[in-house]
Parts: C-alpha cells; structure tokens; sequence
C-alpha cells in the first residue's frame, strides 16, 4: 500500500469523539500536572545574566566541582614553587659503584645501537622448483 492510498483511506473514515470519562481523567491529570510544575519554585536572575538557572538542577554538584578544581589549582601552585635543581642537590651522594654501572649500561647500549659490520652474504642459489606428482608430460581433455 503506497502512501496515497492509505491517506485516502483514512480520509474516508469518520472522526470519533472521546468517551466523556475519558476525557475528564485527561482534563483532571493535566490539571493536576500544571499545579506540580507551577508549585516548584523557579531560581531568580540574578544579576549574572542567569548563571543561577545553570547551577539550579544540581547546586550540590557544581559546587563540589567547583572545589575540585579549587584543590588542583592549590595543589600544582605548591608544587610549581619547588626547583628541580633543588630537589636532584638535596638527593643522596653517587657512589662510584653506581656510576661504573651506568658506564657498563651506556656502552652496552652504544653496542646495541650501532650497525655492525657484517660478513657478505652470499645471494641465494637459483632454485627451481620441482613438479611434486609422478604425472609427465601433457594433459589431454577428455
């Protein structure tokens, strides 16, 4: 059935009206629904231009993010104001044993990295490959 046809039908068909009672539940639930609405109280602009209506669903929770952020902030500043240079010359002394082995890693690291001198490789043989199956010759079509 296309489109048309099924508007066209419908055109056909006469319009009922509601049951009485029916009607009257809808009217007293929609009634009763407007008072709700109109009962919870709405914020008031302030003079911010309406940032209050933004933080009205859930003041609780802006507010703790608010916070959040104020901890991070105080928290990046009072680590901002240590030196880097401060903090490496108030570490421990390095032993000898230490820096022997951190020479022994940089050298065994230089050896990994640098390219070695390899022998020449002798190119691969020409390889022919074989027929696998006992069968010689040509194939006939039957």
């Amino acid at each position: 059935m296309n489109p048309e046809d099924f508007e066209s039908q419908l055109r056909q068909q006469s319009l009922r009206s509601l049951p009485s009672e029916w009607r009257r539940v809808i009217l007293a639930t929609a009634a009763k629904n407007v008072r709700s609405t109109a009962a919870a109280p709405v914020p008031q602009r302030s003079g911010l231009g309406g940032l209050a209506a933004l933080f009205w669903p859930h003041p609780g929770a802006w507010a703790g993010l608010a916070a959040t952020w104020v901890a991070i902030a105080a928290l990046n500043h009072a680590s901002a104001n240590q030196e880097p240079v401060a903090v490496a010359k108030n570490g421990p002394p390095t032993s000898p044993a230490l820096i022997l082995v951190l020479r022994e890693q940089q050298q065994e690291l230089l050896r990994l990295v640098m390219p070695q001198e390899s022998e020449a490789v002798e190119p691969p043989s020409g390889f022919m490959p074989r027929p696998r199956g006992s069968r010689t010759g040509s194939f006939a079509w039957v």
